[in-house]
């Protein structure tokens, strides 16, 4: 949500359809507000100050901004522009392999922990959100590379049916 002031008693819900008590499958809320705010939310929201103009979506990555890719996972590869379909035969990715696999995940301009010198490595995590199940967060590890390109992975344990699968690249808490 996005606006100049906010106020009123309402709760905001991400929860999934039918659902009043919100199960494990909760969505984000993110409220952007120069004004204001809300009592609560399911779940809690992420705060940040409205700009000039509001920019959902970055315009144009430069050069050096951070980025985290999904690479494969097991032996099939991910789509640069994965669609997160959860419609048969859609997904981007469909595999019978049970039990653990590795996902890869390529990473520019994210510390490693070895560059830049004296910089601590920031934390790599796959979220796995399946359509019905628990969410699961994995911390990756950092297998090769530098600074500008690195490769870090992961060992999940997908449940039966469609997951969606996003990575995230963070600074540790200082």
């Amino acid at each position: 949500m996005i606006c100049d002031s906010l106020s009123g008693t309402g709760q905001l819900r991400a929860t999934p359809t039918g659902s009043a008590t919100g199960g494990s499958n909760k969505g984000r809320i993110r409220i952007e507000i120069n004004q204001g705010g809300i009592a609560s939310s399911d779940p809690a929201y992420s705060q940040g100050v409205v700009g000039s103009i509001a920019q959902l979506w970055p315009e144009d990555v430069v050069a050096d901004s951070p980025s985290t890719r999904v690479v494969s996972l097991g032996s099939n590869n991910v789509p640069t522009d994965p669609q997160a379909s959860f419609e048969f035969p859609y997904a981007d990715v469909n595999t019978a392999t049970s039990g653990a696999q590795t996902l890869v995940i390529e990473c520019k301009n994210i510390p490693t922990g070895l560059d830049p010198i004296g910089v601590q490595a920031w934390n790599v995590k796959a979220r796995i959100v399946p359509r019905s199940g628990t969410v699961q967060n994995i911390t990756a590890s950092y297998v090769s590379g530098d600074y500008s390109l690195s490769t870090w992975e992961a060992q999940v344990t997908l449940p039966t049916g469609f997951s969606a699968i996003q990575v995230r690249a963070s600074m540790p808490p200082q």
